[in-house]
């Protein structure tokens, strides 16, 4: 039977020792007096007025240490202690612990710290619940959101609740639960239009398009990108995100052209990594599709630059599955073959059993000599999809902005 640990041991996986020991302290600190369950031993006057000073003066990162001293001074006298500085100097830590990811055990441990501390804020619940999603700790990151739904409801804090309820059925799409993905993301949008909350809006309704996506109802998803992009212009910083998944969904169901204007007019706007392998990868992919061979040859080219010097992330497999598709539709059997084998490989080393599927489908593909076959789109050259494309275009080549799909 599996022991629990203490809460905030993951820091010493992460830290040298001695900040280790340092925030682990005063972790448990602010721990007890959030639960108000605090031992007199542990904020005894004296001692904590010298160990301010000892913080204050310390060889310690001064960006962390700051931030305990803070917290050390205002529990000196913890029934009389400013709850909303706590949580504040708290989430400093935060801040500097995911600074580089330096420790995201801290950052976890100070962000659940700073929520409990402020238990009525409904802000710090909701970066909890994120935070936690995030980074691969659903039950605790739905506890979280769901707090902060509450909290905000009660409070009349609609912008909160949007972004929380939207949180929240992004973490059950993440799981699989797309029924329940898009029944909350439905509440979210009502609270949204409701309360005049127009940005807000478009990021639900972006969110609904990758939920329809996944739902297979594509005639939907259509209309929550254009209604998306809306309320995106003319500056959201999610626009170029909103046109990548746009443009994959139009070259999902076989509009190759037109998700190819998208996608080059797309490559100027982001900067990380595995964004441009995204980007860069389905272009290819479209490129290939529409016989575009120096597109497809500069993309690729681009490809192999930044992935022979990158580690590989969560995206990769897929991207790399978009590039031999790409490559295979040109008759690149080389690189193709190349692209899927290293695809298979990291869908098997992560577990994702759809990109699995999806590059071994290429590579049997290519094993028997077959060109790949795409689905001709029902209808190519429908009015508002073709506007929609050229909207999308005209914005972008405005657009200044960086980010990761």
């Amino acid at each position: 039977m599996p022991v629990a640990q203490p809460a905030g041991v993951g820091i010493f996986a992460d830290l040298p020792p001695a900040d280790a020991v340092l925030l682990w302290r005063v972790l448990r600190l602010v721990l007890s007096y959030a639960r108000g369950d605090y031992d007199r031993r542990w904020f005894d006057a004296g001692r904590l007025r010298v160990w301010e000073k000892d913080l204050l003066l310390g060889a310690a990162d001064v960006r962390f240490r700051s931030a305990c001293a803070v917290i050390v001074d205002e529990l000196v006298d913890p029934d009389h202690a400013d709850m909303e500085c706590v949580a504040h100097a708290c989430w400093c830590i935060v801040d500097w612990a995911l600074d580089g990811d330096r420790s995201v055990a801290t950052a976890l441990a100070f962000t659940e710290a700073a929520a409990l501390t402020w238990p009525v804020n409904a802000r710090y619940a909701l970066a909890a619940g994120r935070l936690f999603r995030r980074n691969g700790k659903p039950r605790e990151g739905e506890a979280w959101l769901n707090r902060s739904r509450r909290l905000a409801a009660h409070y009349s804090d609609h912008e909160c609740l949007v972004l929380s309820t939207s949180s929240l059925a992004m973490l059950y799409w993440e799981q699989g639960s797309l029924k329940q993905a898009q029944r909350f993301l439905t509440r979210a949008q009502r609270v949204a239009r409701r309360n005049g909350l127009r940005t807000l809006e478009g990021e639900v309704l972006h969110n609904l398009l990758v939920v329809a996506i996944d739902r297979g109802e594509l005639d939907s998803a259509e209309a929550f990108a254009q209604a998306a992009f809306d309320r995106y212009m003319p500056d959201h910083l999610k626009l170029p995100a909103l046109a990548y998944d746009t443009a994959y969904l139009w070259l999902s169901r076989g509009h190759t052209r037109r998700a190819l204007r998208v996608f080059q007019a797309l490559l100027p706007h982001f900067s990380e990594t595995c964004a441009q392998v995204q980007v860069l990868c389905a272009t290819c992919k479209a490129a290939g599709m529409t016989g575009a061979r120096d597109v497809f040859a500069s993309c690729a080219s681009r490809v192999a630059e930044i992935t022979g010097r990158t580690k590989p992330d969560s995206t990769r497999a897929a991207a790399l599955v978009d590039l031999g598709v790409g490559a295979l539709a040109l008759g690149e059997n080389q690189l193709a073959e190349s692209a899927l084998t290293d695809a298979l490989t990291l869908a098997r080393e992560r577990g994702l059993s759809d990109t699995l599927m999806k590059a071994d489908e290429a590579l049997d593909q290519l094993r028997r000599g077959e060109r790949v076959w795409e689905r001709r789109p029902y209808t190519d050259a429908r009015q508002p999809q073709e506007e929609l494309a050229a909207r999308f275009t005209t914005a972008l080549s405005t657009f200044v902005s960086a980010g990761c799909v």
